[in-house]
């Protein structure tokens, strides 16, 4: 049996995952003087999920195309520090590209139906919803979010089994049941919530709670931050050097302390120091151990003794499950088809593809590609192990449906090759992805409770699921409705302004941020590797943060009685359509929130409208107003569920003179908005 330091003094540290989480803990406890050494299972690359290839398209090209994680935003500061030291020529700006784009058409697959629109009208800047649903689906889907918005100003993102009864309850039940309770949302509304929540996790929304969803999003700078594919939202850029290029520059300084293709099987914690054990028979002693994997991926390896209940549970939680696909094409077909132009930003719900995305080279040479996402039960249909035919049939046959074009088919001739990895459980190293979810009743329980906590103080934690700021700017773990904020700032161009300087912050709480992001990874291994140097006694520990004991929350706050009449919805659907369609409508509506192509634009629009109506005053909001705010948000999904009340057919009000002027407004308001039918 080979050893290492058996007869001599052990590791200070052995990181177990090389993905940003691991690299990260390295980095920080060598420059504290740590004797450390990192072990990664993978041979062909550093970064964990983060897993760029060589496509070969062109032969000799450095461009690189990611198996795994691939996007980032602005407001990720911690990654994007690294990537304009480290990276800077690599940087793809989507959002800029896809303005190249005239008209940008974009197509969704909701309840079954195809919507073909352009991306730039959006139902009222929503991201992804097509104008075509029409005001209902759209106050609708606002009145979700406000929900939605409230719960999570109410989640300790710290300690998120802390809160009181009512929205602990949350994570009892399951977020399709949950929305199945809400009859006025629309099916396709409903189907959009879908996408979302598949989009974010790669998992079905009956698989996880409400709470622990809004949970993740809160520890996101919310819902609408998540949705957001534009500008300043988590998706904006890619990398053309791939992600594990800039994993094996960011792990330079401490290259020499990482062996790759070793695979720690079992962690003994019984003696004075932890003794690893690994797959090519080396048993390695060190006074401190950082599991820098998922808890999913931890699960695989064998503790002795064998963990407590409640650390087996919280190992055994699913990942996601993903195909990811890259179709490489001679010539971008779908930016000329059948008279439109598409942006490549197209997917559906229940669906054979959920999420597409045009991943071209800048130039017009390109190479010209189309990834795709499939995940949960849809991916289920294809089987365990899908030959790559079975996978090229399933991918551009849903392509050819979706952009209604043959060229997409290989027997056309312009596709070139498809390259794909599957991140399920039969994938060796991690066993799915992009994250490990917590199933209804974990993240309250006992198993949460152990997200953060070491065991016995010798094995430490890491991963992208537990990310913690170590120099947080928030002092409370919840959404502070007074505190500052400061986001980037865009030209028209979607081009981050030259005076737009970060760090950059919201009134979320960054106490936990970039939770389940590349850039959260190096944030948790930070934030680790501090606990761990504390715990060593080793000088350079910075402190660990602090924070003020969040403010409680009265009562329910999702049960106020009702305040809103059917005089208060006919009040407002005027105001709206007044606003709307009056000589300034769409300038009014575009000075909310930077506008249409923001996705807080039309919540806020509405928000501050719903605010108007019922002060009386005729006056918005002001900051004096602050504390109103969750009220108003009450207020915003009772419009939304007396206004269903009057016009789905499952739910008829009694016809009024009031419900007439209703249903007069609704179908003046979507008669302007309606986009034209070619």
């Amino acid at each position: 049996m080979k050893t290492d330091g058996t007869d001599s003094a052990p590791l200070d540290v052995l990181i177990v995952g090389g993905g940003f989480a691991g690299i990260s803990a390295a980095r920080e406890l060598s420059a504290m003087g740590a004797k450390v050494r990192l072990l990664d299972s993978y041979t062909d690359h550093l970064g964990g999920r983060a897993y760029a290839y060589d496509a070969g398209i062109p032969a000799g090209s450095p461009l690189r195309f990611d198996h795994g994680a691939e996007y980032v935003g602005d407001a990720q500061n911690t990654i994007m520090d690294q990537i304009r030291e480290l990276l800077p020529e690599g940087l793809v700006n989507g959002a800029n590209l896809r303005t190249k784009i005239v008209p940008p058409w974009e197509v969704m697959i909701l309840n079954g139906e195809r919507y073909c629109f352009k991306g730039t009208d959006s139902l009222f800047g929503i991201p992804g919803a097509p104008p075509q649903l029409g005001i209902v689906a759209a106050i609708g889907m606002v009145g979700m979010i406000a929900e939605m918005s409230l719960i999570e100003a109410s989640i300790d993102v710290v300690e998120p089994w802390k809160g009181p009864d009512w929205l602990l309850a949350l994570d009892k039940v399951d977020v399709w049941s949950w929305l199945g309770e809400k009859w006025w949302l629309v099916p396709t509304v409903k189907d959009l919530m879908r996408i979302s929540i598949e989009a974010l996790l790669s998992v079905e929304p009956s698989q996880i709670s409400p709470y622990y969803l809004l949970w993740y999003t809160a520890c996101n700078d919310g819902f609408l931050n998540e949705i957001n594919d534009d500008v300043g939202g988590p998706q904006q850029y890619w990398l053309n050097k791939g992600t594990s290029t800039l994993a094996e520059a960011y792990a330079a300084k401490v290259r020499h302390t990482i062996t790759q293709g070793t695979r720690a099987t079992t962690i003994d914690l019984r003696g004075d120091t932890v003794v690893v054990t690994t797959d090519t028979g080396e048993c390695i002693r060190a006074k401190k151990v950082i599991v820098a994997t998922s808890p999913a991926t931890a699960g695989k390896i064998t503790f002795l003794p064998e963990p407590p209940a409640a650390r087996k549970a919280l190992m055994s939680q699913p990942m996601g499950t993903t195909l990811k696909c890259q179709v490489f094409y001679k010539e971008p077909f779908w930016r000329d088809s059948n008279g439109y132009s598409y942006d490549g930003y197209v997917g559906g719900a229940n669906y054979p593809i959920l999420w597409v995305m045009d991943n071209s080279g800048t130039g017009p040479e390109g190479p010209f590609v189309l990834m795709t996402f499939t995940v949960g039960e849809q991916l289920a249909k294809l089987g365990p192990n899908p030959t790559q035919d079975a996978i090229v049939t399933w991918i551009t046959g849903t392509l050819r449906d979706l952009f209604q074009d043959e060229r997409a088919l290989p027997e056309a001739g312009l596709m070139i090759r498809l390259d794909h990895y599957l991140w399920t459980p039969e994938e060796p190293h991690v066993g799915g992805g992009p994250n490990t979810i917590f199933t209804p009743g974990m993240l309250t329980g006992e198993p949460g409770q152990l997200l953060d906590a070491s065991w016995d103080d010798k094995v430490f934690f890491a991963c992208a699921e537990n990310a913690r700021n170590l120099t947080p700017h928030s002092t409370s773990p919840r959404y502070d409705l007074f505190a500052p904020e400061h986001k980037p700032a865009y030209g028209a161009d979607k081009v981050l302004l030259p005076t737009s300087k970060g760090p950059y912050y919201t009134k979320y709480s960054d106490m936990r941020v970039d939770l389940g992001y590349m850039s959260g990874a190096m944030e948790s291994g930070r934030y680790r590797a501090h606990e761990v140097a504390r715990s060593l006694g080793l000088s350079g520990a910075l402190p660990l943060p602090t924070s003020q004991a969040p403010t409680a929350v009265a009562g329910d706050a999702l049960s106020a009685a009702p305040t809103i009449t059917p005089d208060h919805v006919e009040a407002v659907l005027r105001e709206l359509r007044e606003e709307l369609l009056g000589p300034n409508g769409k300038a009014r509506l575009e000075g909310f929130a930077e506008g249409l192509a923001s996705p807080r634009g039309f919540p806020a629009f509405l928000r501050e409208l719903v605010a108007k109506v019922l002060s009386g005053d005729g006056n918005p909001m002001s900051t004096s107003d602050a504390a109103r705010v969750p009220e108003l948000l009450r207020h915003v999904r009772d419009v939304a569920v007396a206004l269903a009340a009057h016009v789905l057919p499952s739910h008829d009000a009694p016809p009024t003179e009031v419900g007439s002027r209703i249903a007069e407004h609704v179908s003046a308001i979507d008669g302007a908005m309606s986009p034209p039918t070619t």
